[in-house]
């Protein structure tokens, strides 16, 4: 009788009863099991062969039959070089395949009907050479082998789902190129930007929103139910209160706070009270997407979001804001200031790429979503020196200033005149919300 010990390191066993007392005797059930998991659960499937005596021939055979993707490791020996050796010859004898399959009649014959069930899922199969494909990540072989094995069928929706999961660019255009039905590919895109964003991965949401995905595929709720971002929230959540004054924490800003969501609302309120972004539906604007990048500290993907936005000069500066604001309150200055400083000269470059005319239009664009504020406004609030020094922003204030059919003041008015009308701007810079430099003095009253 044959046995073996059972691994020590499992938690918990199948058992097969079997008549015969035969190794491979679990093998049709354990892929029939295998085979009715993937399906329910929709949980791709492959099989990885490395090594392995006449059992694993079985289990391969097994695997084609339902359609399972399979990988063959060549150079691990015994079943796994002879498969690959045999599936790469186009002879009818190959040393190794013979030498493995032995003299015995009966297993000789077992093992060639094996061969020919193999050869007829032939296309299922993948060989991986290690030593030769270096250059090859394994998991890349193993991605390639489900994504175009047949077990998936047509399921475009988890292939493509699958290529964001593992962060496979390459893969996702490959995929996108070969879809020939709209619904399908509108579906899967939809899933497919909603899983980058909240796993944080700004190279794929750039990439599917070239292919077709809009900011209607994204549900903002579900954001801020991402993993990680409870912390970014909560570290936040003692600034609540009394956020004219950020470096006074408040108490119980955490318990008056029911949802991550409300929370974010609080923090963009607690910035700047303005701030009226987030959709009551669920579907937001793309700035609304950028604001939750920055708030829950994922930088990276808040620029990638920033570049999909309609209003680039205006984002840009609420950006700077927001990071000056939470790099005063968490005393994270270095990081954060880098950050706020690439938005201000993101919506400097931008005015140095165009005409005067076009940054006119910008400069009196007012925006909904921030209480009609146009960009010379938040500039303002945010403390954006390099971008309200800037020669067209001052030669607008020059327009405005001296514009008589629009209020201005005319050339040859008196000093003592223009002095008076300059207060309420100034009054208005310091009624504003603003930010708070954590290397000012603690010691003012």
């Amino acid at each position: 009788v044959h046995s073996a010990a059972l691994n020590p390191d499992h938690t918990h066993f199948i058992l097969v009863n079997s008549e015969k007392d035969a190794w491979g005797e679990e093998i049709e059930f354990r892929t029939a099991l295998e085979d009715y998991i993937s399906a329910k659960w929709r949980i791709p499937m492959v099989l990885i062969v490395v090594n392995g005596g006449i059992g694993t021939l079985q289990t391969v055979c097994e695997a084609i039959k339902k359609g399972f993707p399979v990988v063959i490791v060549e150079g691990s020996g015994r079943c796994a070089d002879a498969l690959a050796a045999k599936i790469k010859s186009r002879l009818p004898y190959v040393p190794m395949w013979e030498y493995f399959i032995g003299k015995n009649e009966n297993v000789r014959n077992q093992c060639n009907s094996y061969m020919d069930q193999i050869m007829k899922g032939k296309d299922n199969i993948s060989l991986y050479n290690p030593n030769t494909d270096a250059t090859v990540n394994m998991d890349i072989v193993i991605l390639r082998a489900i994504l175009n094995g047949g077990h998936m069928g047509s399921n475009f929706q988890v292939k493509l789902m699958l290529s964001v999961e593992w962060n496979r660019p390459d893969l996702i255009r490959e995929l996108l190129d070969k879809d020939d039905s709209a619904a399908d590919k509108k579906e899967a895109l939809s899933e497919a930007v909603q899983l980058a964003l909240s796993t944080n991965k700004a190279e794929i949401f750039s990439l599917l929103m070239s292919q077709g995905g809009t900011k209607e595929m994204v549900n903002i709720k579900k954001l801020y139910m991402s993993p990680g971002v409870s912390y970014a929230l909560d570290r936040l959540a003692p600034f609540m209160q009394d956020f004219n004054d950020p470096k006074k924490p408040s108490k119980k800003g955490r318990s008056k706070t029911r949802t991550r969501l409300h929370l974010a609302k609080a923090i963009l309120r607690a910035v700047n009270p303005s701030y009226s972004v987030f959709a009551e539906d669920g579907k937001p604007s793309l700035t609304d997407v950028m604001v939750w990048a920055i708030i829950v500290d994922r930088p990276e993907l808040a620029r990638a979001l920033w570049k999909h936005t309609g209003l680039p000069v205006h984002t840009a500066l609420v950006a700077c804001h927001l990071y000056k604001t939470l790099g005063a309150w968490l005393q994270d200055e270095e990081d954060f200031n880098e950050y706020a400083s690439w938005y201000e000269q993101k919506a400097v470059e931008i005015l140095d790429e165009t005409d005067f005319e076009t940054a006119k239009q910008i400069f009196q664009r007012e925006w909904a979503l921030l209480n009609k504020k146009t960009p010379l406004h938040i500039a303002q609030i945010a403390s954006c020196k390099d971008f309200l020094s800037h020669s067209y922003v001052q030669r607008y204030l020059d327009e405005l200033l001296y514009s008589t059919d629009k209020g201005g003041i005319s050339p040859g008015t008196s000093p003592i005149r223009i002095i008076p009308a300059l207060i309420p701007f100034f009054h208005r810079s310091v009624y504003e919300p603003h930010i708070s430099s954590s290397s000012s003095s603690s010691s003012s009253s």
